[in-house]
């Protein structure tokens, strides 16, 4: 559940704009994504990180690798647990460009309103730090592969340890 959630922020701010630097086309993005994210509107997020990502983008999480698809998949069971998206940020920590290549570190966060198993409301807020690649095709910069680094999840505001997390180590 936790990749469901955290890698819709992540992948949010990589929209592609041809003309603009890879910075100012995730900055630019990430208002629209994170918009579509907070309305729970799947479809829109899927369509605007496809347009960003390359044809054999990689997802990694807690080691296991996935396609855009199984992501995209993932993200929509995270959104489909909240009943109410109240949190979503990214934020670029660190981004170096070398000529066609970028790599970047962003950090993630994403919570919402869930329900318990016993019918009780509560809020769960995922966090997480990311390294992103990024490559330039036609003149567009789009990710071609995100790696979680680390990974963090609470629950009401107090940590909570979730077997698969394993990033956060």
């Amino acid at each position: 559940m936790k990749a469901v959630a955290i890698s819709v922020v992540f992948l949010a701010g990589v929209v592609a704009a041809q003309g603009q630097s890879l910075r100012s086309q995730v900055e630019a993005s990430t208002t629209k994504i994170v918009a579509a994210m907070k309305r729970k509107d799947v479809s829109a997020v899927g369509k605007a990180i496809k347009a960003a990502t390359t044809s054999n983008f990689v997802y990694v999480e807690d080691g296991r690798t996935q396609n855009f698809d199984q992501m995209m998949k993932n993200m929509k069971q995270g959104f489909d647990s909240m009943s109410k998206v109240t949190v979503c940020e990214e934020k670029i920590l660190t981004l170096k460009e070398n000529g066609n290549t970028a790599t970047a570190t962003t950090s993630h966060k994403m919570g919402g309103a869930v329900m318990s198993p016993d019918n009780k409301p509560h809020t769960m807020v995922y966090t997480g730090t990311s390294t992103d690649t990024y490559i330039k095709e036609k003149g567009a910069w789009k990710m071609s592969k995100m790696v979680w680094k680390t990974t963090g999840m609470t629950m009401d505001g107090k940590k909570v340890n979730v077997p698969g997390m394993g990033a956060g180590k």
